[in-house]
C-alpha cells in the first residue's frame, strides 16, 4: 500500500522532529570584510601596532553594531585598550593612497564570534552582515558641462561616500547609466529629486535603499551637496557643504547608515528576547521544507526555533526572536524568500488582534528557490 504524498511527508518529517526541535540560529553571516581593517602606521613597533590595533577594533565594532559614539558603552573602553589580544590574524602591507604615494598599513581580522561575544557584552546592538544595498544617483552641475549623471567610483564625492560606506558596512550599487537609463530618466529630473522617475529607473536594480545626491562646486571652492534617501516608503532630505568633497561624500552617508542601523541592528540583550508564532506554506515536500528550515537558521534575528506542527502544506514553528518582529520582517525582506500574507480584513480593525500569537500566527509565504 503506498501513502498519500501529503503522509509520507508527515510521517518522514515527524521522524526528523526531535533534531529540529530547539534548533539554535547561526547568528552571524561570514562576510569576513565586515570584520576586518586597514589602518596606516608610521612604523612596526608594538606600540604603534597596539595603537593602530584600537583603531581597527573600533571601526569594526562601528560596523557591526551601528554605534558610532562607542564612548557611551563604557565596557568597550578596556576593550580597545587591549585590542592588539583580540585580532585574529595581522599583515602589514603597502596600500597605495589617494596622492599616488604608498603608505604601510597594518591589516587585521577579527573573530566573527569574538565580534559578537564584545558586543553582547558591552550592551551594544548587533548588525547582522545580511544588509540592504543601496542604490546611489549622483549628478553633478559642472560650470562648463551643465548638469551629469556620474557613476564613477573615483569621481570627488563618490570617493568619500564609498569610503564612509565600507566603514559603516553599507553596500552600495551604481547605476549603469546605459541606454536603458538614459530613456528612464534624465541628470535634470535626478537634480531636481523627482521622486517617481528616481523609483521608476531604480526598479530594474531591485535594491533595497535609493540615495539620491547633487552637488555643485562654487567660485570659491566650497562643495555644496544636497541628498534624500528613500528607504521602505519613507525618505529625508539633508545638505552638506565644505571645501574638501571627499569629506563631504563620507559626513552624507552617516545620515543613512544611522537609518539603517536604527531598522536592522539587533539588541544584543538576552533579556530582549521575544516569541513568534509562524506559518509557512505551501510546504507539501521535504525538500522545501528543508529548505525555509535552513533560510531561517541564517536569520541572525532568529534565535532558535521550534517546529510545533505540519498540517496538510503548511508548517507551523514557534520562534525567539533576539528583535523585534519588524526588525523579522525587515530582515526577510532583503532575500524575498519569506514573505508575509495580507492579513483578511476584519470587520472590526480596531479590535483585530496582531498576528503572531499562538491563537492567531503570522501568516508567510514560501516563494524561495
Amino acid at each position: 500500500m503506498t501513502l498519500p504524498a501529503q503522509l509520507r511527508f508527515a510521517f518522514f518529517c515527524n521522524l526528523c522532529l526531535m533534531v529540529l526541535l530547539s534548533y539554535g540560529a547561526n547568528s552571524y553571516a561570514d562576510t569576513s570584510s565586515y570584520f576586518s581593517a586597514s589602518v596606516p602606521v608610521s612604523s612596526q613597533s608594538t606600540s604603534e601596532r597596539n595603537r593602530a590595533a584600537a583603531q581597527g577594533l573600533r571601526e569594526v565594532l562601528v560596523r557591526m553594531s551601528g554605534v558610532t559614539q562607542l564612548d557611551d558603552y563604557p565596557a568597550t573602553q578596556e576593550v580597545l585598550s587591549n585590542a592588539s589580544r583580540h585580532i585574529q590574524q595581522f599583515q602589514y602591507e603597502l596600500v597605495r593612497g589617494g596622492d599616488g604615494r604608498r603608505v604601510e598599513h597594518l591589516v587585521m581580522s577579527f573573530s566573527p564570534a569574538v565580534i559578537e561575544r564584545i558586543i553582547k557584552e558591552a550592551g551594544l546592538p548587533y548588525w547582522p552582515a545580511n544588509r540592504p544595498s543601496t542604490l546611489v544617483w549622483l549628478v553633478e552641475d559642472d560650470a562648463t558641462e551643465g548638469k551629469r549623471l556620474i557613476n564613477d567610483p573615483n569621481g570627488p564625492v563618490m570617493q568619500g561616500l564609498s569610503a564612509a560606506a565600507k566603514q559603516r558596512g553599507v553596500p552600495l550599487l551604481l547605476p549603469l547609466l546605459d541606454l536603458d537609463d538614459q530613456l528612464a530618466i534624465s541628470a535634470e529630473q535626478v537634480w531636481s529629486f523627482d521622486e517617481e522617475a528616481i523609483l521608476s529607473a531604480s526598479e530594474r536594480y531591485v535594491a533595497d535603499t535609493i540615495l539620491v545626491g547633487r552637488y555643485a562646486r562654487s567660485f570659491s571652492g566650497e562643495w555644496w551637496t544636497t541628498w534624500q534617501y528613500f528607504q521602505q516608503g519613507g525618505s529625508r532630505l539633508y545638505e552638506y557643504r565644505g571645501v574638501d568633497a571627499a569629506l563631504v561624500g563620507q559626513q552624507a552617508l552617516a545620515p543613512l547608515a544611522d537609518e539603517l542601523a536604527s531598522r536592522y541592528a539587533l539588541d544584543s540583550k538576552a533579556e530582549s528576547a521575544a516569541q513568534l508564532y509562524i506559518q509557512i506554506s505551501p510546504v507539501n515536500e521535504f525538500g522545501t521544507y528543508r529548505k525555509a528550515l535552513d533560510y531561517l537558521r541564517t536569520l541572525a534575528v532568529v534565535s532558535s526555533y521550534d517546529l510545533l506542527a505540519i498540517t496538510d502544506d503548511t508548517v507551523l514553528l514557534t520562534l525567539r526572536l533576539s528583535g523585534s518582529q519588524s526588525q523579522f520582517l525587515n530582515a526577510l525582506s532583503l532575500d524575498n524568500k519569506l514573505r508575509a500574507r495580507a492579513p483578511a480584513v476584519e470587520s472590526t480593525p480596531w479590535m483585530a488582534e496582531a498576528a503572531g500569537g499562538p491563537d492567531k500566527p503570522l501568516q508567510l509565504q514560501w516563494i524561495g528557490r
